[in-house]
């Protein structure tokens, strides 16, 4: 079954761009070399910044999220612009009427 799962962050004052720029390369090597679905970013009205992503199953998110790629310093650079981690929200796909 398909998961979602939503991320949220407050960032460090300045490190919005760089988080960003992280955020976007991290997603994308998740896609293309780890199975995930893609993900959206967002930034709320109460300066919370939040991505929903989606997998095809928990199992392939989990061994994805600890077998983070040497090479890659997106990570890193996310939490390095990060002030405060919320713990993610998982959810199971029930229904989904998203376009694309």
């Amino acid at each position: 079954m398909t998961v979602a799962i939503i991320y949220r962050w407050r960032l460090k004052p300045g490190k919005q761009e760089q988080f960003r720029k992280a955020w976007r390369r991290r997603t994308v090597e998740l896609r293309d070399e780890a199975g995930a679905l893609g993900s959206a970013l967002h930034k709320t009205d109460d300066d919370v910044w939040l991505a929903y992503a989606r997998w095809p199953n928990l199992e392939e998110r989990e061994r994805a999220w600890n077998e983070r790629p040497a090479n890659s310093t997106a990570a890193d650079m996310m939490q390095d612009a990060t002030a405060e981690d919320f713990p993610p929200i998982i959810a199971d796909v029930i229904d989904d009427l998203l376009l694309g």
